[in-house]
């Protein structure tokens, strides 16, 4: 499951649920001192519905391994949005001329 950060605050749009959510407030990325920027995109295992929609045990990585090691999964299962437009065109650009 896939979360890119919308705003660069910390605010995920999961791409599978088109649902915002932060980061779960125990998450090492907040706990850490100075604060580092949040990533800009996350794998993460479980969303919780609550008050705060939070994602946990949230890692971060890099678009081009999403499209690279499982573009089925992210290029034709994913809803239409932002993120997978975005996932689209850098596949597209990765594919040798």
């Amino acid at each position: 499951q896939v979360a890119k950060d919308v705003d660069g605050s910390g605010d995920y749009l999961l791409l599978t649920h088109r649902h915002v959510a932060h980061l779960h407030p125990f998450s090492s990325y907040l706990c850490r001192r100075p604060r580092p920027a949040p990533p800009s995109w996350v794998l993460y295992h479980r969303f919780t519905i609550a008050h705060d929609n939070s994602v946990c045990v949230a890692s971060q990585v890099h678009p081009q391994m999403l499209v690279e090691l499982a573009p089925q999964y992210f290029l034709e299962n994913l809803p239409p949005s932002e993120g997978k437009e975005l996932l689209v065109e850098l596949r597209r650009s990765l594919e040798p001329p």
